[in-house]
């Protein structure tokens, strides 16, 4: 079995899909040993990002889509016209010709969907165009992403796990969970080449255990550099850690293009005496920097491809969001990493848009002093950062939890304690438990045998999430959110029958006029309370089409309604038996 993965963005865009990788080669392998036929997978990169095949294990081939080359030919005049054209029309020849049984798009935008449109292939995953512009995702997680561009940060899956369950990871992880390895062990590879370099920077730092100090890697510069926290915040960070214990060293990571920065980084603590023996610069290849990581305590970073190579490693991610940065949906996914983001109304910005704010608010409102303190807190233990972190008021603070097999951000430092508050954050906790299952399910890869499974670990989630709820209070609002939710079933079910009443009549204005008047009466009702305000955004989508055909708007609501009552039911389903866990614990506690 032949299989193409396309993945046109940036060097930690393509890292952040490792775990994806590692579960398509693993599925792929179980359907070609029933078959009994060839592994290949295949990787169609960006120019300058094709070295990443050293780290990830499971290629056998990288392709190269020159990006550069065919932008500079269109605006550049003394090119020949047609350049562009015949590089493209050369690159779909070429693939078209390895004859690819399935194509993965972990792109997701129109060039590369037109691009997976014109390469043949019995199965494509991910969005593909044909050639009149028509759409197809081929998985219900890819739609899925498509749809979560307008949810809010909180809401939102991470997007290295949209991934991940697309090529099948979650039902593997389901599959797997009795194995003492996890599937998410060992996604990137060492090299025996990064293997001796990283030992050769080792040696150079003079590090030794034995007195008791971490090992600190440090990523100061970022893609961009709205996502920069500054060169002399991170001066002031690294001159709280060395002075706070004397066995710490600090490697300050870069790549070769980014040696002079790196270098005048380090030379600037000259004048600071002992502290000098303490930083490092390191200069190094990828997979050095992923030997490097592997016996590093901590990474410190930004929003940067260092911070994904960190996830996929056995040290603790502590990202610094800023700009564009958005731990939701693209931060580190390790459970245990942590992140810290400014509370600014404008973060996280679009990737494309300028920085309209007179100083870089987002970087300025994390003080080096605090991020140093709850730093040296994490190198002191995770109770004493829960500490530290619980008397932050200035900006937010994330712990990476996995219990439910997806990253979710649980924050340290919650800004509100109140019943309303606890009640949008329990709802939210069930409604992204019920969606997961719900899309596992479209494609085909969930058995409702395993929901005892499934509940013991949205339980777990919820305990992970709320740890000094006690369990009377987290039973009080789930009871409350099984009332709403069964209202909603009701007014979801009235909207259904009135639906199929207006079946044979569709083309009949009138019937129209009330079948929407009716949706947005119930999208109001249900945005009124958090246990129901999952069908806001498919209800207002629904209203918002008034250019379609009567039958297309006719369709849309009707897979809209089916959506919601799948959601609402497999809710409903996780919240009956969460409340029976609480039960089970609070008996075993009173005995």
């Amino acid at each position: 079995m032949k299989v193409l993965v396309v993945n046109l963005l940036r060097l930690g865009d393509v890292i952040s899909m490792a775990s994806a990788l590692k579960a398509l080669r693993l599925q792929t392998e179980q359907s070609a040993g029933a078959a009994n036929e060839p592994t290949e997978i295949h990787l169609l990169v960006n120019r300058g990002v094709e070295s990443v095949q050293e780290i990830l294990p499971g290629i056998d081939r990288v392709h190269i889509f020159e990006r550069n080359r065919l932008q500079s030919s269109l605006v550049d005049a003394n090119r020949p016209m047609f350049e562009a054209y015949d590089v493209l029309e050369d690159l779909v020849e070429s693939l078209s010709q390895e004859k690819f049984d399935a194509i993965y798009n972990f792109t997701h935008n129109r060039l590369s969907g037109w691009l997976t449109g014109l390469i043949p292939a019995t199965k494509k995953v991910g969005l593909a165009m044909d050639g009149t512009g028509g759409v197809s995702f081929g998985s219900a997680w890819f739609r899925h992403l498509n749809q979560q561009v307008d949810f809010e940060e909180e809401q939102s899956f991470h997007h290295s796990d949209v991934f991940f369950a697309a090529a099948g990871g979650l039902a593997l992880q389901r599959e797997r969970r009795f194995q003492e390895a996890h599937i998410l062990d060992g996604v990137l590879r060492e090299t025996p080449a990064g293997q001796r370099r990283a030992l050769e920077v080792l040696k150079e730092t003079g590090f030794d255990p034995a007195q008791g100090g971490a090992l600190i890697a440090l990523q100061i510069s970022t893609s961009d550099i709205k996502k920069e926290w500054g060169d002399e915040k991170y001066r002031e960070l690294v001159l709280h850690l060395v002075a706070s214990h004397p066995g710490h060293r600090v490697l300050i990571l870069g790549a070769p293009n980014e040696a002079m920065r790196i270098r005048d980084f380090v030379e600037s603590f000259d004048n600071h005496g002992r502290v000098k023996e303490q930083i490092h610069a390191a200069i190094v290849s990828l997979p050095t920097v992923v030997s490097l990581l592997e016996v590093c305590h901590l990474v410190i970073t930004g929003d940067t491809s260092i911070k994904h190579i960190g996830s996929a490693s056995s040290a603790t991610v502590f990202e610094i969001a800023a700009g564009s940065a958005d731990p939701f949906r693209t931060g580190p996914w390790k459970h245990g990493d942590f992140v810290i983001a400014s509370r600014e109304a404008c973060r996280p910005c679009g990737h494309s848009e300028k920085c309209h704010r007179e100083t870089h608010a987002c970087s300025d409102t994390l003080p080096a002093v605090e991020v140093a303190r709850l730093v040296e807190a994490l190198l002191s233990g995770r109770d004493e950062l829960a500490r530290r972190a619980a008397r932050v008021s200035a900006f937010d603070i994330y712990q990476v939890d996995r219990s439910e097999g997806m990253a979710q951000l649980n924050s340290m430092n919650s800004r509100s304690h109140n019943e309303l508050a606890m009640d949008r954050d329990v709802a939210l906790s069930v409604e992204r438990s019920a969606r997961r299952l719900v899309l596992e399910s479209r494609d085909g890869r969930w058995d409702r045998m395993t929901m005892g499974t499934e509940t013991r670990l949205a339980f777990s989630a919820l305990l992970s999430k709320f740890p000094t709820t006690s369990k009377v209070d987290l039973r009080h609002l789930l009871g409350g959110g099984e009332t709403y939710l069964r209202h909603a079933e009701g007014l979801v079910r009235s909207l259904r029958i009135q639906l199929d009443r207006v079946k044979e009549s569709i083309q009949d204005p009138k019937r129209v006029h009330e079948l929407v008047s009716s949706v947005a009466v119930m999208r109001s009702r249900l945005g009124k309370n958090p246990w129901t305000m999952f069908a806001i955004e498919p209800l207002m989508s629904v209203l918002e089409d008034d250019r379609s055909a009567p039958f297309t708007r006719y369709r849309r609501l009707a897979d809209t309604i089916a959506d919601l009552e799948n959601r609402i039911e497999m809710a409903l389903k996780l919240i009956r038996g969460i409340d029976a866990e609480l039960m089970t614990e609070d008996s075993k506690e009173l005995r």
